[in-house]
């Protein structure tokens, strides 16, 4: 029996937002080679990425830092679409994101890469474990003033949400980071400090539109 066409049609749809958002992706950071490209050439052909050399490290481009933001959350609510395609191409880019410093607002995409792979089989309750304790470790090593806290904070929120172990020393570091953040000594700034009640609420539930989807 051949495939159904309309599945066919949906999967080439699919391939064709997600290669457009990762090419954004590409526009909004500053790398040296032509990998995320590639990688975007591979989504769109729906050819394996298991060769595919991806970038050491990448930075936002000046000017491009809200872009960026928009472009990995839209990204993530692509996630199980792609997962559906090929779980190899979305691992690729869940580490393509993953190579972003702290502060671009790849926290934004961890629950959604996590669940997806998790569900898909590609990751397991163990890899889950240890993001949780490489996140810790990147938001101890913060400055308590410093906005770029506020990534791997909402990052660790949202990764105790996904684990069905005891995470509540994860979480009451979360809280209390939050709540140091958010009192009036604090010389976080306005946004830093808008970010901090989004954390708190990642905690407690679910957000709309970046913890919480139906795709």
């Amino acid at each position: 029996h051949g495939s159904d066409p309309s599945e066919d049609w949906c999967r080439e749809q699919a391939r064709r937002c997600i290669c457009v958002l990762v090419k954004s992706l590409n526009n909004c950071i500053l790398t040296d080679d032509e990998s995320i490209l590639e990688l975007a050439s591979c989504i769109e052909t729906g050819k394996s990425s298991d060769t595919l050399p991806l970038p050491s490290e990448l930075t936002a481009k000046d000017g491009a830092a809200q872009k960026l933001i928009g472009v990995i959350i839209a990204l993530s609510h692509c996630f199980p679409a792609l997962a559906g395609v090929s779980a190899d191409l979305l691992k690729s880019v869940v580490a393509v994101i993953d190579k972003l410093p702290w502060g671009s607002g790849k926290g934004f995409a961890t629950h959604a890469a996590y669940k997806t792979l998790i569900d898909a089989g590609m990751y397991s309750m163990d890899d889950l474990s240890g993001a949780i304790a490489n996140t810790v470790a990147r938001v101890q090593g913060f400055d308590s003033d410093c906005i770029d806290l506020l990534d791997p904070l909402f990052s660790l929120a949202s990764l105790c949400r996904l684990s069905s172990s005891k995470v509540k020393e994860e979480l009451d570091l979360v809280n209390e980071t939050a709540t140091r953040i958010l009192n009036t000594s604090s010389r976080m700034s306005s946004k830093g400090k808008t970010m901090a009640v989004f954390t708190c609420c990642a905690s407690i539930g679910e957000l709309p539109g970046v913890t919480s989807f139906v795709p």
